[in-house]
C-alpha cells in the first residue's frame, strides 16, 4: 500500500462525494476491537474507515461499516499501492514491468536509471569524479521528468461562495443595491 491511503468516490444521480484522508482513515484491527467491540456487526452504510489484514500472503481490505450502495449510485474504490516488479533478466525486459504490463509512458526516462547505476559503480572503483558525472547525468533525467510532470497553465484561484448571489435581491445592478453604510 502506498502512503496515500484509499479513497471512496460515490456518485449519486446529482452529487459525488470523496471519502479519503482524515475522512476515511486507516484504523487497525485492534484499534477497531477496542474503539468499537460491535464494529464486525454494524448495519450496512457509508463507510467511515478502512483496515488491512494479512492473510497467508495476500493483503485483504475491508471497509467499515460494509457498504450499501443505493440503485442508481455508483462506487469506485482507488487503492494506491507499489508494485514490486521483477528483476530485468533479458535483453527484451523493460523496466516498470509487472505481469507483462509495460509502464510505457516511463520511457524517456529508462537511461536514467543506467546513469544512477554507473553512478553507484563508480563509487565501488572509488571513482568520485565519475560518481559526481553520472549522478549529474541521472539528475538531468529527474529534473526533466519532473518538468514534464508539472501542471500546465497557472493556477486558478476562486471563491467558495457565490457572495453577490447572498445579497438580499441577489441583483448585480448597482442601483438595486443596498446602501452600503446600512448594516443588513
Amino acid at each position: 500500500m502506498a502512503k496515500q491511503g484509499v479513497e471512496v468516490k460515490r456518485v449519486t444521480s446529482s452529487t459525488t462525494y470523496y471519502y479519503v484522508g482524515d475522512d476515511f482513515p486507516r484504523k487497525d484491527i485492534d484499534l477497531l476491537n477496542r474503539e468499537t467491540p460491535g464494529w464486525r456487526t454494524e448495519p450496512k452504510g457509508i463507510p467511515t474507515r478502512y483496515y488491512l489484514r494479512e492473510d497467508g500472503g495476500t493483503t485483504l481490505l475491508g471497509l467499515v461499516p460494509a457498504p450499501s450502495v443505493a440503485a442508481g449510485e455508483t462506487w469506485t474504490l482507488t487503492v494506491p499501492y507499489v508494485a514490486n516488479v521483477p528483476d530485468m533478466s533479458a535483453d527484451a525486459d523493460q523496466p516498470f514491468t509487472a505481469s507483462s504490463n509495460a509502464k510505457i509512458t516511463l520511457r524517456p526516462w529508462h537511461q536514467g536509471l543506467v546513469h544512477y547505476a554507473a553512478a553507484k559503480l563508480e563509487l565501488l572503483r572509488k571513482n568520485t569524479d565519475g560518481e559526481a558525472s553520472q549522478m549529474q547525468k541521472f539528475g538531468g533525467y529527474v529534473a526533466d521528468y519532473l518538468q514534464r510532470q508539472r501542471p500546465k497553465g497557472g493556477r486558478h484561484v476562486s471563491f467558495a461562495r457565490k457572495y453577490y448571489r447572498e445579497r438580499p435581491g441577489g441583483s448585480f445592478a448597482p442601483w438595486q443595491t443596498q446602501d452600503p453604510r446600512r448594516w443588513p
